[in-house]
């Protein structure tokens, strides 16, 4: 089980944030690995495939999400569940999204836990907490350039995060 945090300040207004936040395929071009994102039931009920490389295997995990909770404009819980058939890997994510004002635009707190199974399990907490730091990195460089077009996406300043190691795993 690997626990994860991440606060991303962003260079613009929150309602902003929250409008790409509601685009599927917006935030399907955000994260790497995620495809087919198809809404099941309006803002309830999604699908996602994820096709990824971790450590020495490649995935493909078809996962069902559900929205818990939804404060528009402030905060999103999310669960979200799937298996590698091949792997035979079960994973389980459950994410707190939340949004507020900052002095310089919006901050941005994802906060979660992660439970993997099987052979993805024997990986260890260092390759998948690597893993999902990765993740993470790349959601927030995506999410800037998306959020801020005339940023040159390929500057050597990055978004500001801050990282709060849990369970003894920075994430």
């Amino acid at each position: 089980m690997i626990d994860f945090s991440r606060a991303i300040e962003l260079p613009c207004p929150p309602a902003k944030v929250w409008d790409v936040l509601g685009n599927l395929h917006t935030i399907e071009s955000c994260l790497p690995g995620f495809e087919h994102t198809q809404e099941v039931e309006p803002r309830r009920r999604y699908r996602v495939r994820i096709r990824d490389r971790i450590g020495s295997y490649h995935v493909d995990i078809p996962l069902d999400v559900v929205v818990d909770s939804l404060e528009t404009g402030a905060r999103l819980a999310v669960k979200a569940s799937g298996r590698d058939k091949v792997l035979a890997s079960a994973v389980k994510v459950s994410m707190t999204v939340a949004l507020a004002a900052a002095d310089v635009g919006a901050s941005l707190t994802l906060q979660g836990r992660l439970e993997v199974g099987g052979k993805l399990a024997a990986l260890g907490e260092g390759v998948l907490g690597r893993k999902m730091r990765d993740t993470l990195h790349d959601f927030a460089a995506n999410l800037e350039r998306l959020l801020n077009p005339s940023r040159d996406a390929d500057a050597t300043e990055r978004p500001r995060t801050d990282d709060a190691p849990q369970n003894g795993v920075d994430t």
